[in-house]
């Protein structure tokens, strides 16, 4: 009777498993990176450095239902370190419109909104300096946002238009042990503020030309428990930012600039509204098939009593950056880039850098 009933469960488990609608398997896709560095700066000895493994999955669950989660681990000095970069679900409900929820990079720019974790994809080595990703060196703007995601596109005639929206938590700023860096809080928000991102881009139906137009309000609260500057959760700086995005891409000629006006008024202090600008130009050509050569200027400029920037410990700095790519094949590539960094004001000093990489696909 038991051998029966076995043989009766296992039969409607499979005529069940048959009746329900086929959906997309999940496809992963893993990325890996492997540096040699080498500066003229006193502290920074010539070293082999192992890049983020990335591992990037998603799933089409249901008709209308689509998943993605990103897992990086990365080293930090000695030690591994793991974090999810994104994690959410989408609904469409018309190529108008769709909803999702949880953790991504947010639509500031065209650059955070195209590139990931994942070396390969990119063509130089590194992601301009301000907006690098939270916590490392130079980055002064928020990455990630957890929230919710409207998007969607419409074609107005021959020309195309799309949209991103996000409202999330807002970014903070622990005080504790300055320099901090910014916290994306996606557990909980010290505050009861959200912040908001808006970008609208529009694609030129004769050129392969894609402008577009961006902005963010932000409310930085104090993440920590025992700062010697405000209470946790107490807003530090309220910030509005508002910029533009542009990507040329022809035949061999490629451009990709963005321009961000970052606007920062003081909520603790007596230093009152302070503006600062960053932007950055690359420009790509393809020598051929395997070949591609990059320059990139980046740029930041600010006032010297904006408190924002001295929390993150930002400096007044130029970056000039040459890069040689050359794709041994589909899945991996070497990367030759040379960095001039000329740091302003009371750091008034340059730095040179030379970086090999091994960026490659695994999956």
């Amino acid at each position: 009777m038991s051998l029966n009933n076995n043989k009766k469960n296992l039969l409607g488990g499979l005529i069940l498993a048959l009746s329900v609608p086929a959906v997309q398997a999940v496809e992963f896709s893993a990325f890996g990176a492997v540096n040699y560095d080498t500066s003229d700066a006193e502290a920074q000895p010539d070293s082999f450095i192992l890049g983020e493994f990335d591992l990037f999955g998603s799933q089409q669950i249901s008709e209308n239902t689509f998943t993605a989660a990103e897992l990086v681990v990365e080293v930090d000095g000695t030690e591994f370190e793991v974090e999810l970069e994104r994690l959410w679900v989408r609904r469409d409900i018309s190529s108008a419109f769709q909803i999702a929820a949880g953790r991504f990079h947010v639509p500031l720019g065209y650059w955070n909104r195209t590139f990931h974790h994942g070396a390969l994809l990119q063509d130089t080595i590194r992601r301009p300096f301000f907006i690098e990703f939270e916590g490392e060196e130079g980055n002064v703007l928020p990455a990630h946002g957890i929230g919710l995601m409207a998007s969607g596109s419409f074609s107005p005639g021959p020309s195309k238009w799309g949209y991103e929206a996000l409202v999330g938590n807002g970014s903070s700023i622990n005080t504790e042990d300055l320099p901090s860096a910014i916290d994306v809080n996606s557990s909980d928000d010290p505050s009861s503020e959200k912040m908001f991102i808006f970008r609208l881009k529009y694609q030129t139906p004769k050129l392969p030309l894609q402008l577009g137009v961006f902005g963010m309000y932000n409310s930085y609260a104090e993440s920590g428990v025992n700062s010697p500057i405000t209470s946790r959760g107490r807003e530090l700086i309220e910030q509005t930012v508002a910029g533009l995005d542009l990507y040329y891409s022809g035949d061999r000629f490629e451009v990709l600039a963005e321009y961000y006006n970052i606007r920062n008024d003081d909520s603790v202090g007596d230093a009152g509204s302070n503006t600062g600008h960053a932007a950055y130009i690359q420009l790509g050509y393809r020598i051929s098939a395997k070949y591609k050569v990059v320059y990139r200027g980046e740029i930041i400029r600010f006032e010297e009593d904006d408190p924002y920037f001295q929390y993150l410990g930002t400096v007044e700095q130029d970056h000039q950056v040459l890069s040689l790519r050359y794709d041994l094949d589909e899945s991996n590539a070497l990367k030759f880039e040379y960095h001039a960094t000329r740091r302003t004001r009371a750091f008034d000093e340059d730095e040179n850098e030379l970086i090999l990489q091994w960026a490659f696909l695994m999956l």
